[in-house]
């Protein structure tokens, strides 16, 4: 049981050592209380057996957890084996699916019992495997009548017509070379056809990667908000949009003392 650690100022021109601040605020309860389970084993006839440096090594192990999988250590809910730390993203979309947002919840929960906890949220994009999901996710906001994809539940329902006709308009508005019969009209199609139109003729702008990188960490962080978390404990940081290098649909969570 380890209660209410303070520490000393930093040492000057003494070698970097283990974040035991983000440690400690990683494994304190609301209290400042750590209360650990540490396992130790040894002989007492051994005369060289001695409790407080396996205790130490113990503690040391787990100071290092405070780096390398930082999450498994403020919640054990949705950090893998590899503390995979971030809320993943269907390729194209802002959205936040149903595991994102169980996910944001534990999460929130955890950081509401630890308020000496802040979080920078990275939004990434990536060209080189989103652009038919970013063409997909756009269809559906001009079929929608500009209707965000984060909003989408909020949208009204639409009949199998109305959302036929609402294709067909948007078929006639974007794509500029249509099929047209031996008379020169254009042709009727089926929905599918004018769907694959659509899609092959939109231009994705240089700019959409950064636009969509940078909307699902505010996404992320307005659904932390309204779970409670503090907003000036929530940070933005600089998008991860790239044209090139792919990387995974995702916000990446930065945790940190304040």
């Amino acid at each position: 049981m380890l209660n209410q650690l303070t520490f000393s100022d930093p040492v000057e021109g003494a070698p970097a050592s283990l974040p035991v601040r983000l440690a400690v605020a990683l494994l304190a309860d609301s209290n400042g209380v750590i209360d650990l389970n540490l396992p130790i084993s040894g002989s007492l006839n051994d005369p060289q057996f001695r409790i407080a440096p396996v205790v130490f090594k113990i503690i040391g192990n787990i100071i290092r957890k405070a780096v390398t999988a930082p999450f498994s250590l403020l919640t054990g809910a949705f950090a893998s084996a590899d503390d995979k730390s971030d809320i993943t993203f269907e390729p194209g979309y802002a959205r936040l699916d149903a595991q994102a947002q169980e996910n944001l919840q534990k999460l929130a929960k955890a950081l509401l019992s630890k308020p000496q906890l802040k979080l920078t949220l990275v939004g990434q994009a990536d060209s080189a495997t989103e652009a038919q999901g970013w063409k997909q996710a756009q269809l559906e906001q001009l079929l929608s009548g500009g209707v965000g994809d984060k909003d989408e539940e909020e949208a009204p329902v639409r009949t199998e017509k109305q959302k036929l006709a609402a294709l067909k308009q948007v078929y006639r508005n974007t794509v500029k070379e249509r099929p047209r019969n031996v008379l020169g009209l254009a042709k009727e199609l089926p929905a599918e056809q004018m769907r694959a139109l659509i899609l092959q003729d939109m231009v994705v702008p240089a700019s959409a990667w950064q636009d969509l990188a940078a909307e699902r960490a505010r996404n992320v962080r307005d659904y932390l908000l309204a779970q409670g978390v503090e907003a000036e404990r929530v940070f933005l940081g600089s998008s991860g949009g790239k044209a090139q290098n792919p990387v995974t649909p995702a916000v990446l969570l930065n945790i940190s003392v304040q």
